[in-house]
């Protein structure tokens, strides 16, 4: 919502927060891919361990757009909004589980 006010007040263009998006997508698709490359992520428990660290790493990457950094609780909002649409999910079986609606 806050995103879409921006934009409505001319403040926050859509090719910003689709370049957003983006960086969020590419900076979790990363991290998840890096945090799952192990063996032993088979319990419910470890897959709930290791999503907590991804949603939590992918808050600490930089994106920057129009050359001014993205606040940390913008790429938070954006990741979890991306999970929402199903586009990214923290666990490593979430598109059977979720599903992907992108």
């Amino acid at each position: 919502m806050f995103i879409q006010k921006l934009i409505v007040a001319g403040e926050f263009s859509e090719s910003e927060n689709g370049a957003i998006n983006e960086e969020v997508f590419h900076g979790w698709k990363s991290l998840h891919g890096n945090l799952y490359d192990r063996d032993g992520i088979n319990t419910d428990s470890e897959h709930f361990r290791v999503a907590r660290s991804c949603l939590r790493s992918l808050v600490n990457i930089s994106i920057a757009v129009a050359n001014s950094p993205v606040p940390r609780s913008m790429v938070a909002g954006k990741g979890i909004e991306l999970s929402d649409i199903c586009r990214i999910g923290w666990r490593k079986d979430w598109k059977t589980l979720y599903g992907n609606n992108k």
